[in-house]
């Protein structure tokens, strides 16, 4: 967890907390972040990222990769805006998805083509850019280095980060087999 961290002037004075609830997930307040500096296996054209959040945020910082203070460019962020979910190059997701209930929320990218999914369901396709390698691992979850006031508040709960794409079936299945946790 980071605090104490200060970065253009902002500081975050809290850490995250923790509920038991569902299983177990981490309370993000907009002034708290995790971080791991060491992640790896995260680059190249093909991923996927899925995450169950619960929030009534519009805005925020879901996660960033490669984003760190001292590096910019080949960076990865994942986050609302608009009170839909989105990746930095490939736009949103038609969906809103900051309805205070627990939300599937999986972005799958394959040489420039983005697939959002909300629960088990293909929201949209996108064109975005391809060929992304990421500078830096650098992971923050639940705040962005670059970007003051841009927290997430709300509940994060599991997230799986993939190397490859997954297929429609294999996200659906992975909704399936964690969606009572999250009552669904």
């Amino acid at each position: 967890m980071v605090t104490g961290f200060t970065r253009n002037s902002y500081t975050l004075n809290s850490d995250p907390s923790f509920s038991s609830d569902n299983g177990g997930s981490i309370i993000f307040n907009d002034d708290a972040a995790y971080r791991k500096s060491t992640f790896s296996n995260f680059s190249g054209n093909t991923f996927t990222v899925s995450m169950w959040i619960k929030t009534s945020q519009s805005s925020g910082r879901l996660f960033g990769i490669a984003r760190s203070p001292s590096s910019y460019a080949k960076q990865m962020i994942m986050w609302l805006t608009s009170s839909k979910v989105g990746v930095y190059g490939a736009s949103n997701s038609l969906s809103t998805v900051n309805d205070g209930t627990w939300r599937f929320v999986t972005v799958v990218r394959s040489s420039g083509t983005y697939k959002y999914f909300i629960n088990q369901s293909l929201d949209v396709t996108r064109t975005g850019q391809d060929s992304k390698t990421f500078n830096v691992n650098d992971l923050v979850i639940g705040w962005d280095y670059r970007n003051n006031g841009s927290g997430f508040e709300g509940n994060i709960g599991a997230i799986y980060f993939y190397n490859s794409d997954l297929t429609n079936d294999q996200v659906v299945n992975n909704y399936n087999v964690t969606k009572s946790r999250y009552g669904h």
